[in-house]
């Protein structure tokens, strides 16, 4: 009796350490299978960091180069209106130039032009236009020209040569032997006129209308 209770203590015994080994085993494996999922998405979380850094790396590095771009571009353009800025500064500078170049040689021939009438109108004060040399007094016989001026008579002669006289107060115009006034007639009335020299001037002294052209 005594050797069956032993001998049911011992498989008692050998049960029990049996089931502690089974428990050992499985918890061993639940670590193993804990420390493996445990790497795994260690090794997840390390491959998604990784990609993130990577997909970062790649934005900043778009990111520089368009910003880089941008600023060529702006730099281009800078340039660029600066270039059109300094050509169109230049072709006004040159428009003002040939203007004033204008102008300088505008103005001096309109004094060549003032010099040259003057020569001419002392030449004629001194020739009565004929371009020979007039008495200090004598008779003239010519068409009016102008009658429009005060106090000047202008008759073209024969020739086609212009004459220039001056009337005052005491020029007197006579037409069919009765006085009348110079402005009276018009241009192609024909005349005669007695003047005298007054140092440059020829001064009528006495018109005669020899045909007259009246003004309307």
């Amino acid at each position: 009796m005594r050797k069956l209770m032993m001998a049911v203590g011992a498989v008692a015994a050998l049960g029990m350490m049996a089931g502690c080994q089974d428990n050992k085993s499985k918890v061993a494996d639940e670590q193993r299978d804990v420390a493996q999922a445990q790497a795994k998405a260690s090794e997840k979380v390390a491959d998604a960091r990784q990609d993130a850094a990577k997909d970062k790396a790649e934005a900043q590095k778009e990111e520089n180069k368009d910003l880089a771009n941008a600023n060529q571009e702006a730099a281009d353009a800078q340039r660029d209106a600066q270039k059109k800025m300094a050509n169109a500064d230049e072709e006004a500078q040159k428009k003002i130039a040939d203007a004033q170049k204008d102008v300088n040689e505008e103005k001096k021939d309109v004094a060549e032009a003032r010099q040259d009438a003057a020569r001419d109108s002392a030449d004629d004060s001194a020739t009565g236009g004929s371009g020979a040399a007039i008495p200090a007094a004598g008779t003239l016989t010519g068409t009016l020209k102008d009658v429009t001026m005060a106090n000047n008579l202008q008759l073209v002669d024969s020739t086609g040569k212009e004459l220039k006289l001056k009337t005052n107060d005491a020029t007197r115009v006579m037409y069919n032997n009765k006085a009348a006034k110079l402005d009276s007639f018009d241009e192609g009335t024909q005349v005669r006129a007695s003047y005298v020299k007054d140092g440059d001037d020829m001064v009528a002294r006495d018109v005669t209308v020899l045909k007259a052209v009246m003004k309307k």
